[in-house]
């Protein structure tokens, strides 16, 4: 017969407290805010990257989108060298800090139709802190 990969005491530890409100505290003492993987708290940053777009997102509906949060200036798609496809992250501009920093905080890890979008800081092209290019359409 076949083995069991896991056996029903491990199943039932892994969902233990799955879909409990509970939260850890930091042990560090540290105060609870979640700093950005890309540069902190934005410090005035009114450009947003949204990674993980649906494939047939468009631009229009994007800003729709992010408009709850404030006056978007700006939405930009990013696509493959010919244009046709969309690779999966875009950049969303807003008039004022404080309406990027409330759509970062309330519209990280949620979900555009069944996609699951991460939003965080945009950083500006050549920053000490983005990662080397490894992407085929990279130059």
């Amino acid at each position: 017969g076949k083995q069991a990969l896991f056996s029903a005491e491990e199943v039932a530890d892994s969902f233990a407290g799955f879909g409990s409100r509970r939260t850890r505290t930091p042990t560090d003492g540290s105060s609870h805010s979640k700093k950005s993987a890309n540069g902190g708290d934005g410090d005035g940053n009114t450009r947003l990257i949204v990674k993980n777009l649906p494939m047939h997102l468009k631009e229009e509906r994007l800003k729709e989108i992010f408009s709850a949060f404030g006056v978007v200036s700006d939405v930009r798609i990013v696509r493959t060298p010919d244009g046709l496809r969309s690779r999966k992250f875009g950049f969303v501009g807003f008039m004022d800090p404080k309406s990027a920093k409330d759509a970062r905080l309330r519209r990280n890890r949620t979900f555009i139709d069944t996609s699951r979008i991460l939003v965080d800081w945009a950083l500006k092209p050549g920053d000490a802190n983005l990662g080397r290019a490894w992407s085929k359409y990279s130059k």
